[in-house]
C-alpha cells in the first residue's frame, strides 16, 4: 500500500495559470462595470425623454380641457 506524497514545490505553469486567471477575472469585472455605466447613462437618457413626453401630454391635456370649457 502506497502512502500519499505531497510535494511542496510550486510549478511555473501553476503560477502562470493562476496569474492568467486573476488577470481574466479583473478584465471580466472591468467589462461588467463598463456595461453597467453604459446602461445607467441610457436609463438616465430614457428618463429625460419620458419626462419630456409627460410634460407634452400635460400640455395637451390642459389644452383639451381649456378648449372644452369654451
Amino acid at each position: 500500500m502506497e502512502k500519499w506524497h505531497l510535494s511542496k514545490t510550486i510549478s511555473v505553469s501553476h503560477l502562470i495559470t493562476t496569474a492568467m486567471m486573476v488577470a481574466l477575472m479583473i478584465l471580466y469585472v472591468t467589462s461588467i462595470k463598463a456595461d453597467v455605466a453604459v446602461l445607467k447613462s441610457q436609463q438616465e437618457a430614457s428618463e429625460k425623454k419620458f419626462d419630456q413626453i409627460d410634460e407634452k401630454l400635460d400640455q395637451l391635456i390642459n389644452l383639451a380641457i381649456s378648449d372644452g370649457r369654451d
